[in-house]
């Protein structure tokens, strides 16, 4: 599977995550994370697993990090911050030591 920022935006959707399966030939939304027309952007996608960790603002926590499985039936926002609305400026997800690091 590859992740990328939808580029694509219509009175529906914003920019938001979508999800390319080259086997299949699929490429579809992952999921509205900010429902409506307004943009989630998200960005810094690093598949680890069967999981994908990206950044992505829903416009009610501001940025944060996210985590989805490949299909995108499981996801969900990171704790990784108080919930005041400012959220996180990430700058940069990674891999250490088996673990799952954001710069912000």
């Amino acid at each position: 599977m590859e992740y990328f920022n939808g580029i694509a935006q219509d009175d529906e959707h914003g920019r938001e995550p979508w999800v390319y399966d080259p086997n299949g030939r699929d490429c579809r939304i992952l999921k509205d994370l900010c429902p409506g027309p307004c943009a989630s952007n998200p960005d810094l996608f690093l598949s680890v697993g069967e999981w994908v960790y990206f950044s992505a603002d829903d416009g009610i926590h501001g940025r944060r990090v996210w985590r989805s499985s490949a299909s995108g039936d499981n996801i969900k926002m990171l704790n990784l911050a108080p919930d005041d609305g400012a959220g996180l400026n990430v700058v940069q997800i990674f891999t250490l030591l088996g673990r799952i690091y954001c710069y912000a």
